[in-house]
């Protein structure tokens, strides 16, 4: 098993890894804020939607939970409840960061939002094993 300042290492590199490969820009960002609105208003475009976000979610979650039983680690939280905290938290995030630092490069702005974001994965795990 990692320490804790290994696997907040781990996590930190994990997750900029993860936003270095994701799209970033002003317009993209406001696009997919928009239509995750959209779809909540619209029946019609819901479903979809929601059957796109549960699979992404899904291949995220096995990613997350694989890279976390190398390491000796194991998510203290539901298993439900992981990407719903993660895809909340990631918004929150981009948006943020949009607001915050708009005359930087898109992933500079990211980057400087993501602490709050490493923080909270780092307090949902738990040495494998010791579940209470």
């Amino acid at each position: 098993m990692t320490s804790t300042s290994e696997l907040r290492d781990l996590v930190d590199r994990a997750v900029r890894r993860f936003i270095s490969v994701r799209r970033l820009d002003r317009d993209w960002v406001m696009a997919t804020a928009e239509l995750r609105l959209y779809a909540a208003r619209e029946p019609e475009i819901r479903e979809a939607y929601l059957a796109l976000r549960q699979e992404t979610q899904r291949q995220l979650l096995e990613g997350a939970e694989a890279m976390a039983e190398v390491s000796g680690w194991e998510f203290a939280v539901p298993r439900d409840s992981v990407m719903e905290i993660l895809d909340n938290m990631y918004e929150g995030a981009v948006l943020q960061a949009l607001l915050l630092y708009p005359d930087r490069g898109d992933e500079e702005r990211v980057q400087a939002c993501l602490q709050p974001f490493i923080d909270v994965m780092v307090s949902i795990v738990r040495p494998l094993g010791s579940r209470v």
